[in-house]
């Protein structure tokens, strides 16, 4: 994280956002592009002072990142409403233990891939051959499937081996006279 003191940004009952430092109105975009540049904003409400610079990030994340919400599983969001206080506790300590570990991993963090925040001590499996791998997975997927039906619905009658003679016509012949 970066050593320079946050951006102080206040935002007044207009929805328009004064940044102090500058002395000047932004836009919502310019909040992105400075946490983008790797700054730390503070934004607090001009008619009570009160930290608001969560729901901020929030909102730049829900309206010009919605992709980056999908990291977030559906079931913890329900967990997150559901809360209670102990909830709350855990997924707010959860989340400060992460964010602990992520500081302490060298600058600038690897962002390419979450996996490799946490290498792993043993070497690195060789890569198999594609075609072998499509194979294995179809004739795993296939077993699945077979134990699934077997599971579901009741085994197919036998057939009988010899064809059955064919039934009379159910209409009469007409006999002429």
């Amino acid at each position: 994280m970066p050593a320079d003191p946050p951006i102080r940004i206040r935002r007044y009952p207009n929805r328009r956002f004064y940044d102090r430092s500058r002395g000047r109105y932004v836009t919502l975009q310019e909040i992105e592009q400075l946490v983008l540049d790797g700054h730390l904003i503070e934004v607090t409400d001009s008619r009570d002072g009160s930290d608001i610079t969560r729901q901020i990030l929030t909102q730049i994340l829900s309206e010009r990142h919605p992709r980056k919400l999908d990291m977030f599983p559906v079931a913890m969001l329900h967990s997150i409403i559901r809360a209670n206080d102990l909830v709350f506790e855990f997924w707010q300590s959860h989340f400060r233990a992460l964010l602990n570990l992520m500081d302490s991993f060298p600058q600038p963090l690897p962002f390419s891939s979450p996996l490799n925040w946490f290498p792993s001590p043993l070497p690195a499996p060789p890569s198999p051959n594609p075609a072998d791998t499509t194979a294995r997975r179809v004739a795993e997927l296939e077993e699945r499937l077979r134990r699934l039906e077997s599971q579901s619905t009741p085994p197919p009658k036998p057939r009988p081996s010899t064809p059955k003679p064919p039934r009379p016509s159910a209409r009469r012949k007409r006999r002429s006279t």
